[in-house]
């Protein structure tokens, strides 16, 4: 937590880039970066001290989350403007190596890490980001949530304790 006692949790839906893992399973970002945009465009006057290659979750909330359930992984999110297909997805698994995409998080980190305040990114996978991406995300979205949703009630309940 920051000094205000403030946290951000961001949670969603991702697509799966890593076959060790499966539909189903949440993904906590321990490092959430843009996979379409070059992050070294940020080093400038303006955003001063940015980070040039990624954003990393809080690590106070990464240790929290340690235990909070069977399919939690832990690793690397990117976010990227379009819904990714199998046309794209061998080269951004071999350019990141991540866990899982999304069309957010990045986003969401930067402007943490602006205001300096702590993020943790959850995101449970609804699909595996190829060739059946629509037809699977929609019928896997809503049991999908339920899984990311769960973990944000483990987590309330540790902060509880914490």
């Amino acid at each position: 937590m920051n000094e205000k006692g403030t946290v951000y949790f961001f949670t969603g839906l991702a697509g799966g880039l890593d076959e060790t893992i499966q539909i189903g399973d949440v993904v906590i970002g321990a490092e959430i970066l843009h996979h379409d945009l070059d992050m070294k465009v940020m080093e400038n006057d303006q955003f001063p001290g940015m980070p040039t290659d990624f954003f990393r979750g809080d690590p106070e909330l990464l240790a929290l989350c340690q235990g909070l359930g069977d399919n939690l992984r832990f690793g690397r999110i990117v976010t990227g403007e379009a819904f990714i297909t199998a046309k794209e997805r061998d080269g951004i698994i071999q350019r990141f190596h991540p866990q899982c995409v999304d069309m957010e998080s990045a986003a969401v980190a930067q402007v943490c890490w602006f205001f300096q305040v702590p993020l943790l990114v959850i995101r449970a996978l609804s699909d595996n980001a190829d060739e059946e991406v629509e037809g699977v995300y929609s019928e896997n979205s809503q049991w999908t949530s339920v899984s990311a949703l769960q973990v944000v009630f483990r987590l309330l309940e540790a902060l509880g304790k914490a």
